[in-house]
């Protein structure tokens, strides 16, 4: 408890440091917002939306700054430099909390606003820094129903409710869930169908690159981490591919279980089977490879993954502590973890036998995304609004 009474104390200083008062926000003034994500810059989740937000947004009137926890790749900070946005690196090492508060503050002197994109009331570190810096508006942004830390968060929620005074949500659950009864925006993960359209000749190329034109491709986006559930896929794949010699699993993504992963493949003798791709630029081409998805992750919020998905045609199996509030077309599937690795291969083979991935099921796919709002213009220029006006 000494950590959290550390924060507390700190609090209670900052309270001493004056808040300024919300400037005017009209369209002529620069608004400074630091956008700060509290999980590692990498090809997962929340930086997705990020990023896909910072692009999409219209950035006049605005000067945006970009925090992230490590250092980013060269991926993103070409892309920040090309949408002339800064960036800053500030290790949040949960051991030293207050070293980590203290020198966002010093970053966030002079901002009139900080959004900050998370997945529990950890996020009082942000909105602590916010307030020993002076910056009016505190946005925090829920992304998921669940969380690692379940006894800091609990700990942590009356300060991070006192200290936020702008809320935004992925979705109701993770909206509730986070914030509870308070009012919050709901702004959902959106995509840019554009990029994730379905191309027939895309997916010829694909497949003839990563060898499996007469394969049945099963698919996973998705880093390494123990919430996303390889461990079970693979059980999966594996009685699936006793059934179907013919299938193969496409496993795009990295991270810290990895080793293991590639130790159970060749346990399991499905190393001819199985193609890991590694961490890559563009997910929307194996998508055009795969016949159906899978994501078998024990909690997830609104997986931006499965939108995506369904904007390229894709039929998805999903776990129910998956939302169903994800399937916007009609081609998402859910099933129950404890339902077992047998139950769930019988289930993506139906779903290969009679949903195929076609130009007609990718019609489909899109027509839900949109009519249910999901489109990445619209939703930036919702946050940008937020962003001017409070």
């Amino acid at each position: 408890m000494g950590v959290i009474r550390g924060i507390t104390n700190l609090f209670a200083m900052s309270n001493s440091t004056s808040c300024p008062s919300c400037t005017p926000t009209g369209e002529d003034k620069i608004r400074n917002v630091l956008v700060v994500c509290t999980v590692p810059t990498s090809k997962s989740g929340i930086p997705s939306v990020i990023f896909n937000l910072l692009s999409a947004i219209d950035r006049s009137s605005l000067r945006l700054h970009y925090v992230s926890i490590n250092e980013p790749g060269p991926d993103f900070t070409s892309l920040l430099a090309r949408l002339g946005i800064g960036y800053s690196v500030v290790p949040r090492e949960m051991r030293h909390p207050l070293r980590y508060v203290n020198q966002l503050a010093r970053l966030g002197r002079g901002f009139d606003a900080v959004h900050v994109h998370g997945n529990s009331a950890t996020m009082v570190l942000e909105m602590l820094a916010a307030r020993k810096a002076g910056i009016p508006l505190r946005i925090a942004h829920a992304h998921s129903t669940s969380c690692n830390m379940k006894s800091i968060d609990r700990c942590m929620r009356p300060l991070f409710h006192r200290l936020c005074n702008s809320r935004i949500a992925c979705s109701e659950a993770s909206g509730e869930w986070l914030f509870g009864h308070r009012p919050f925006t709901l702004l959902k993960n959106a995509v840019d169908s554009r990029r994730f359209a379905f191309n027939a000749e895309r997916r010829a190329e694909m497949r003839r690159a990563l060898g499996v034109e007469h394969c049945k491709v099963i698919g996973h986006v998705g880093n390494f981490l123990p919430v996303k559930n390889h461990d079970f896929l693979l059980d999966v794949f594996s009685h699936i591919s006793r059934t179907d010699s013919g299938t193969r699993l496409l496993l795009v993504g990295d991270g810290e279980l990895a080793t293991p992963i590639r130790s159970k493949i060749a346990r399991l003798g499905l190393e001819g089977e199985v193609i890991l791709t590694g961490s890559v630029d563009n997910p929307e081409d194996y998508l055009q490879a795969m016949d159906m998805a899978i994501l078998p992750s024990l909690y997830e919020g609104f997986p931006l993954s499965i939108v995506e998905q369904q904007v390229n045609g894709l039929p998805v199996l999903a776990s129910d502590a998956v939302t169903p509030k994800v399937d916007l077309s009609g081609l998402v599937s859910f099933a129950p973890l404890d339902a077992g690795a047998e139950v769930w291969a019988t289930k993506a083979l139906d779903i290969l036998s009679t949903t195929p991935h076609t130009p007609q099921s990718a019609s489909r796919g899109l027509a839900g995304v949109s009519r249910e709002g999901f489109d990445i213009v619209a939703v930036a220029a919702r946050l940008r609004q937020i962003y001017l006006h409070g």
